[in-house]
């Protein structure tokens, strides 16, 4: 299995399509889709102000909380909160969504993926505490990000390190 690092200092920040806040690909596929024809596609989000998120048709989001104190989210009326940085939350990306920043800006982890073509679980892991064996399923890929502190792998014969969503 590849191993391929995807250094954060080569990431280019693009404004959300509602000016919102602002993106930093860290990986998508098919190689060279755009926002309109991904079929998976994973950023950090700085979100700075309150106000809706953009709506993507067809899309399952799952966001984690990096930095900052969370945010308080309205999901097609419903009131969630997603206050606790490192716990995912999965929502539906064509519904109405609103958010509130009561603590300030933070930064998301953000997994989208169109219905249909692609599927995503998010886990965390945390250093120290935590060791796993990554194993991409059949036909999948694993991605892991570093939302904190340093990232390390080791190969064995007996676990896979982290793989590359395809290129």
């Amino acid at each position: 299995m590849a191993i391929r690092i995807l250094r954060a200092s080569e990431r280019t920040a693009t404004a959300w399509r509602n000016g919102g806040g602002l993106t930093r690909e860290i990986a998508a596929g098919p190689a060279g889709a755009g926002m309109a024809d991904f079929d998976w596609r994973i950023s950090l989000a700085d979100v700075t102000e309150s106000g809706p998120f953009s709506g993507f048709r067809d899309v399952d989001r799952i966001i984690t909380t990096a930095q900052g104190q969370g945010m308080e989210l309205s999901v097609a009326g419903a009131p969630a909160v997603v206050a606790k940085p490192f716990e995912p939350f999965a929502f539906p990306g064509d519904a109405e969504t609103g958010c509130r920043l009561p603590d300030g800006p933070v930064v998301n982890l953000n997994v989208m993926t169109r219905r249909g073509r692609a599927s995503a679980t998010v886990r965390t892991i945390h250093a120290g505490r935590d060791r796993v064996a990554l194993e991409a399923p059949p036909g999948g890929a694993v991605l892991a990000v570093a939302l904190a502190g340093r990232r390390t792998s080791r190969r064995t014969a007996s676990a896979s390190a982290a793989g590359t969503p395809p290129s």
